[in-house]
């Protein structure tokens, strides 16, 4: 009888110890799961000093602002008859940081909109933008140097064209939820530092868009742009989005992200990696002159024909697609001569690869590797005009990876 009560005893500790054991395991994946989020989210109030220093200037200054008198703006009735449209700020001078709130109502009648250009190269800093605006124009506030808090109350659903352009004290910027557009050049060299776009904004790529939408070069140049969150609504990302953004080096790509268009990461010469996910099915020529190292190309994409990297200096290693059958010369080359300074030390070869073209990898001394599949038994080597084959003509491959280019059909040289 005691033996088995012993026996039971040491079950129920047991059992104990396992109910104990996954309670911690729990919570240390809990604990694991929030820091994964919290690092995926990226910069929030909480975060990051900078912005929460931000935001906190920003409420006070929307707290100081003043209703500007009518007398500071000229306006006029709108062409629907709805209502007033302010169409020009235009106090020119102040003592002090100028920081009004738009009046809703001028001359007994609701303000519903403010014209294309409204407060362009404006001396604002802190503008509240009210509830009775229903539309508003393109460069809105362009060139106000000085803009840095804007309140965006109004129910309208789009950013439009330059609307921001060159406010290059705009560092932050609340998207509202009502926003479901964003045009072309919205931040085009801002001061932006960060940006979380809502899942409410989806973009519309001009040339795939049936020109709907031209969402180009929305950040442009935003030349102290760190951090970007992107909606999981987002499918394209369209020409120039990113473009000359040098400060550029914490982006995650949401996995509805399909096509990536040209010039999206031109002279993002901070950025270092970007994991391009598997929902990827085509992408441009898009990192000219980015200082990438480490490129992965995901198999689902199909189309990467107009692909360019000669200009990454920075990239040591790339991994193309399982499906991609031919290496062309313009994927490594500028002008058929691999561009001094280059690091790339490895490549792939897809398991598809049939075609290399003449100078692929012509002068690419930094190349010391080249990975290929068991599977790979046979490859053409394209030839030029000439009869002359060369893609590999100045690398530093090993032995036993020429041997095995040789034994794939290669009858060119390696060395000058």
């Amino acid at each position: 009888m005691a033996n088995k009560k012993i026996q039971l005893i040491k079950g129920l500790v047991f059992i104990l110890s396992v109910i104990f054991v996954l309670s911690s395991c729990s919570k240390q994946g809990l604990k694991k799961q929030t820091q994964t989020a919290k690092e995926i989210k990226g910069i929030t109030v909480n975060d990051n000093k900078a912005l929460s220093s931000y935001m906190r200037e920003a409420n006070k200054a929307f707290k100081r602002a003043k209703e500007a008198p009518a007398s500071d703006f000229i306006y006029g009735l709108t062409d629907l008859g709805d209502g007033v449209v302010i169409k020009k700020y235009n106090k020119k001078k102040s003592d002090g940081d100028v920081e009004i709130i738009i009046p809703s109502e001028i001359e007994g009648m609701p303000v519903v909109e403010l014209a294309d250009d409204a407060f362009n190269r404006s001396i604002v800093k802190t503008v509240v933008i009210p509830d009775s605006i229903l539309r508003i124009g393109e460069r809105l506030f362009s060139y106000s140097v000085q803009l840095k808090y804007v309140k965006l109350l109004a129910q309208i659903t789009s950013l439009p064209e330059d609307i921001f352009l060159h406010c290059e004290s705009l560092e932050y910027f609340d998207i509202p939820s009502h926003i479901t557009n964003i045009e072309s050049g919205a931040f085009f060299k801002s001061g932006l530092r960060a940006i979380e776009i809502p899942e409410t904004v989806t973009f519309k790529s001009f040339r795939y868009g049936g020109g709907e939408i031209n969402s180009m070069s929305v950040f442009g140049y935003c030349k102290n742009l760190e951090y970007v969150s992107l909606p999981n609504t987002m499918t394209i990302l369209p020409d120039g989005f990113f473009k000359g953004c040098a400060s550029l080096k914490n982006i995650k790509l949401p996995l509805s992200i399909e096509i990536i268009e040209d010039c999206v990461f031109e002279k993002c010469t901070s950025l270092e990696y970007v994991d391009l996910p598997a929902s990827l099915v085509s992408i441009g020529n898009a990192f000219e002159e980015c200082g990438i190292k480490s490129l992965i190309i995901p198999d689902s994409v199909t189309d990467c024909n107009k692909l360019q990297l000669s200009t990454c200096k920075q990239l040591e290693s790339l991994t193309l697609p399982n499906n991609m059958t031919e290496i062309k010369n313009s994927l490594l080359q500028s002008d058929s001569v691999f561009p001094e300074g280059s690091n790339l030390k490895s490549i792939n070869f897809p398991k598809s690869l049939t075609k290399i073209e003449y100078e692929a990898f012509y002068m690419l001394s930094s190349l010391g590797e080249i990975i290929i599949p068991e599977n790979l038994t046979s490859v053409e080597f394209k030839t030029n005009d000439f009869g002359y084959t060369g893609a590999f003509r100045g690398t530093s491959l090993p032995l036993r990876t020429q041997a095995k280019l040789k034994q794939l059909g290669y009858t060119g040289k390696f060395t000058l």
